[in-house]
């Protein structure tokens, strides 16, 4: 199965230039800092996306596909070490198989702000963006999600902060689309 696509970029500005951290540390709001507590708000401990009416338009899978699911040997642990990984990171009460076939995600793809070259300055940047994702599950309506994820964001804006947004992808359609397979020697 695959799932739909939903995406932003997010930036966050708060003064008009870069200031130096040792004029300004403390009492210049930091993008970087309010970045990264929006994007730490997205996901709960448990790995559930937060976003309020993110799930309301997901379906459960059938207890017969649960076990056709079961039935067909995937090794979780296998998977994940594949990739030097050992420990799921999505909602914690589905099984891997769940996550990737019939779960929507919240993924960060990419985060920038202040100073990345060589080297090190102290720097408090005037800006901090990051593209964020969203994997759409059957049932899941595109616009809803990327209204929430927004209302979220501007929610959680400090005082002396603005946001702009940028739509990234937005699927046509939010039904997951089968590939068609060719026939051995079609």
């Amino acid at each position: 199965m695959l799932r739909g696509l939903v995406a932003d970029e997010i930036e966050i500005t708060a003064a008009d230039k870069d200031l130096h951290s040792g004029m300004f540390g403390n009492a210049a709001r930091n993008p970087n800092q309010v970045l990264a507590e929006i994007i730490a708000s997205l996901r709960a401990p448990d790995g559930s996306v937060t976003l309020p009416g993110f799930y309301d338009d997901v379906a459960e899978i059938s207890p017969e596909l649960k076990a056709q699911w079961a039935g067909l040997g995937f090794d979780e642990k296998a998977f994940l070490g594949s990739v030097n990984l050992a420990t799921p990171a999505g909602e914690q009460s589905r099984s891997v198989l769940e996550m990737l076939w019939a779960r929507p995600t919240c993924e960060i793809n990419g985060m920038i702000g202040g100073y990345t070259g060589d080297g090190f300055k102290t720097v408090i940047p005037s800006k901090a963006s990051a593209k964020i994702s969203f994997r759409l599950v059957s049932g899941m309506q595109p616009d809803k999600i990327r209204a929430a994820f927004r209302a979220h964001v501007e929610k959680m804006l400090p005082p002396d902060c603005t946001v702009k947004f940028t739509p990234m992808a937005t699927p046509r359609h939010h039904r997951p689309r089968r590939r068609r397979i060719p026939a051995p020697g079609a």
